[in-house]
């Protein structure tokens, strides 16, 4: 009789199979589970700067570009149109108030001046005619009442005579009153004149004040018009040394308003900053600015500041704090440190090409046998144009990457070689 056989389900094989199938989905699982995910680069160290966290002194500072001046500066613009006949003065020469700059000449106005002085001349005449006629009325007056008085002055005696006489009866009533009738009516008339005259007195004040008035605003009219030809003669304002960005020549044709040039003082100089209008509210006068020129350090102070903000800056004045360079001449450039507060001690690392792309929120971090650079977050302050101060997330004696991370920023850890 035949015997069943059974059949094993779990083999030898088939244990070892799923043995092997169970190792490996455990390593895999393992892998994925433990495996290290931060992103790596392999980086040449020699392409890299390397930098030191340090505790030092701080300055925060911002450098500027200062423009050399003149402390006085009197410019000179043509106030009348004209061409140049000629020219007494070349850049560069030193003048005094009132010398010559250059000659125009201008025939339209020559013409103008003239008729404008012959009209005047016209109206003085007719005003100084006027004047003389109140003068001459007033005259007349004058002897109008001469002759009241001096008929009164004859008549009075006879009067006063006749008068005693008919108290007596030595003349007759009529003989008298012939008398006294022609001494009234010269005295009333002298009354009724002097009436009339004491108005026309009045009137006459009146308009000989006009008179004078409008005769004085003529004569100024008059210099006024003939300092017009005056202006075709250029001078110096003040004296100093005439400076001009032209090259003028005879013949040239100038237009009301150009700058013909600028008259310096010579012996003492201001530097004209500009600044970015960031740092309005952070300059005040009396802040210090340093420079180099010539092998040599030179202070400088800000005593005036310029609030008006043209194409995002604004200006200041700075004046030299001691004696100012002997070479140093008007329109040179400076490179100024301008310092904005005052000197501390602070966590202080580099300014470098990092902060472009991580904005200062990270850096790499390299270890002690600087084979490897880690991410690490951090937080900056204040900052010049040499260091950053760190406030949070680095320590005294770390070294940090601070060269440029355009190929680094995408990673997490580089493998320095």
């Amino acid at each position: 009789m035949d015997k069943k056989i059974v059949k094993k389900r779990w083999t030898i094989k088939r244990i070892l199979i799923y043995s092997v199938i169970a190792i490996l989905v455990l390593i895999l699982l393992g892998n994925i589970i433990f495996r290290d995910h931060n992103s790596k680069l392999l980086v040449e160290s020699k392409g890299l700067v390397i930098s030191e966290v340090e505790y030092n002194d701080f300055q925060e500072y911002i450098s500027v570009i200062g423009i050399v001046k003149h402390k006085e500066t009197s410019y000179i613009d043509a106030v009348q149109p004209g061409i140049i006949e000629k020219i007494n003065t070349e850049s560069g020469n030193i003048v005094k108030k009132g010398d010559v700059i250059l000659k125009l000449t201008n025939s339209s106005l020559e013409l103008n001046v003239i008729t404008q002085e012959s009209a005047i001349y016209y109206q003085l005449s007719t005003i100084r005619n006027s004047k003389l006629q109140l003068n001459q009325n007033n005259l007349n007056q004058l002897s109008q009442l001469t002759n009241f008085n001096y008929q009164l002055n004859l008549l009075y005696p006879q009067y006063k005579k006749y008068k005693i006489m008919l108290e007596k009866n030595l003349i007759s009533q009529w003989e008298f009153d012939q008398v006294n009738e022609q001494y009234l009516m010269y005295k009333r008339q002298k009354e009724l004149f002097l009436t009339t005259y004491y108005n026309d007195s009045i009137s006459r004040v009146d308009q000989l004040k006009q008179i004078e008035l409008s005769e004085k605003r003529m004569l100024e009219s008059l210099i006024n018009i003939r300092s017009m030809l005056d202006d075709l003669i250029v001078r110096a304002p003040i004296n100093g040394q005439y400076n001009s960005s032209q090259l003028f020549k005879v013949g040239q044709t100038i237009n009301a308003g150009d700058r013909i040039g600028q008259v310096d003082v010579l012996g003492g100089y201001v530097i004209r900053v500009n600044i970015d209008e960031h740092y309005l509210p952070d300059i005040s006068t009396g802040q210090k600015g340093t420079f180099e020129f010539a092998g040599n350090k030179y202070d400088l102070i800000i005593n005036k500041i310029y609030p008006t903000v043209i194409n995002n800056n604004f200006q200041v004045d700075m004046n030299f704090v001691g004696k100012a360079p002997e070479v140093i001449k008007s329109g040179q450039n400076l490179q100024i440190r301008l310092e904005l507060g005052n000197l501390k001690k602070a966590l202080l690392i580099p300014a470098g090409g990092f902060y472009e792309k991580t904005g200062g929120n990270w850096v790499f971090l390299v270890d002690e046998n600087k084979k490897t650079a880690v991410k690490r977050t951090i937080e900056l302050g204040r900052s010049n144009p040499e260091y950053f101060e760190v406030l949070e997330g680095l320590n005294e004696g770390d070294k940090i990457i601070t060269s440029s991370y355009d190929l680094l920023s995408n990673y997490d850890v580089l493998m320095l070689k």
